[in-house]
C-alpha cells in the first residue's frame, strides 16, 4: 500500500510537467504544423533562469555584483516563464518562420540545431552539474506511513490551474477563439481579419512560458536540473503528446496521466533503469494500434 501511494503521487507529479510540457507542443502544431523540437531545452532555461533568479534573492551580488534583489521564490518563476513566452515568440519569428513556409522542413533542422546550440552554450558557461532549486513549499505530509512532498501536490494544483485557465482562454476569450479558428483553417481565419501571424506568435509564447513552467516545477523533485536534464523530459513529453493526439488537449492530459503513472509502475516494480526504454515501447505499441494516437482525430483526405 506504502509504495502504491509513492506510486500515485510520484506519478501525478510527473504527468503534470508531462502534461504542461507537451501542451506546448500541441499549440504549435495545431496552429503552424510544426514542433519545436528545442522544447527540452526550454525546459532547462526556464528552470535555470530561475534558479539564478533566487540566487540573486538569497545572496547580495550574485549577478554580477547588482544589488539584492527582493523577489520570493513565485516572482522568480513568473519572471522566467514570461522571459522563455519570449524566447517563443523570438523562435518563431527568427527560426521558425523563415524555414516553414511551402512545404519546407528545414524548420525540424533548425529547432534540432537550435537545442544542441542552446545545450552546448549553457554546458560550457554554467556547466554540466545540476543546479538546484528550492521547493515552493518544503516539507513533506503523511499519507499513512509515506511522506509525500508539498511540491508533488503544488505540482498537481498548479497544472490542474493550468488546464482550467486554458480551457476559459479558448472557450470564453476572443484571442482564444481566434487560436482556435486558425487551428481549424488559418486561411479563412485570416479572411475573417483574424491575424494569423500573432496568433502563431502567442502559440509560441504560450509553447516557451508552459516549458518554463514545467522546469520549474520538475527541478526541485529531480534535484536540480543540468545543461543536459530537459531533453530526456522534453522528449518524454512529446511522447505524450503523440500518445494523447497533437490536435487534442484534453486527450494530452489523459496520456500524461497515463504515461506518468505507468513510468513510476515500472521504476518501483521492474526497473529504474530502463523504465524511459519500457514506456517508450507503449508509444509504439499505441502508434501502431492508433497511428494518430489514442485520441488524435483521423485525418480524412478528399480525392
Amino acid at each position: 500500500m506504502d509504495i502504491l501511494i509513492q506510486v500515485l503521487f510520484g506519478g501525478l507529479s510527473n504527468a503534470a510537467v508531462y502534461a504542461l510540457i507537451a501542451f506546448g507542443y500541441s499549440l504549435t502544431y495545431i496552429t503552424t504544423e510544426t514542433l519545436n523540437f528545442a522544447q527540452g531545452e526550454f525546459v532547462m532555461l526556464g528552470s535555470i533562469l530561475g534558479i539564478y533568479m533566487v540566487m540573486a534573492w538569497q545572496n547580495d551580488g550574485a549577478l554580477s555584483g547588482s544589488p539584492r534583489l527582493l523577489w520570493p521564490l513565485w516572482v522568480a518563476y513568473i519572471l522566467a516563464v514570461l522571459i522563455m513566452a519570449g524566447a517563443g515568440v523570438l523562435l518563431e519569428r527568427y527560426v521558425m518562420r523563415p524555414f516553414s513556409t511551402g512545404l519546407s522542413i528545414s524548420w525540424i533542422m533548425s529547432t534540432v540545431a537550435l537545442a544542441i546550440i542552446l545545450r552546448n552554450l549553457v554546458e560550457v558557461l554554467l556547466g554540466a552539474d545540476r543546479m538546484p532549486l528550492q521547493p515552493a513549499i518544503k516539507d513533506s505530509v503523511r499519507i499513512g506511513d509515506v511522506p509525500v512532498d508539498y511540491q508533488k501536490i503544488v505540482n498537481i494544483v498548479i497544472t490542474l490551474v493550468v488546464i482550467g485557465v486554458l480551457q476559459l482562454f479558448f472557450t470564453r476569450t476572443l484571442l482564444g477563439k481566434s487560436v482556435k479558428a486558425v487551428a481549424f483553417n488559418p486561411t479563412a481565419a485570416s479572411l475573417m481579419g483574424i491575424n494569423v501571424n500573432f496568433v502563431k506568435l502567442l502559440a509560441f509564447a504560450l509553447c516557451g512560458g508552459l516549458a518554463a513552467l514545467g522546469g520549474l516545477l520538475l527541478t526541485p523533485v529531480i534535484g536540480g536540473m543540468g545543461a543536459d536534464t530537459g531533453t530526456g523530459f522534453g522528449i518524454a513529453a512529446f511522447a505524450v503528446a503523440i500518445i494523447g493526439g497533437l490536435d487534442n488537449l484534453a486527450g494530452i492530459a489523459i496520456a500524461a496521466l497515463i504515461y506518468g503513472l505507468t513510468e513510476q509502475l515500472i521504476q518501483n516494480y521492474i526497473s529504474i533503469d530502463f523504465y524511459r526504454a519500457l514506456t517508450f515501447l507503449l508509444l509504439i505499441v499505441v502508434l501502431a494500434v492508433k497511428p494518430t494516437g489514442l485520441f488524435g482525430k483521423q485525418l480524412v483526405q478528399k480525392v
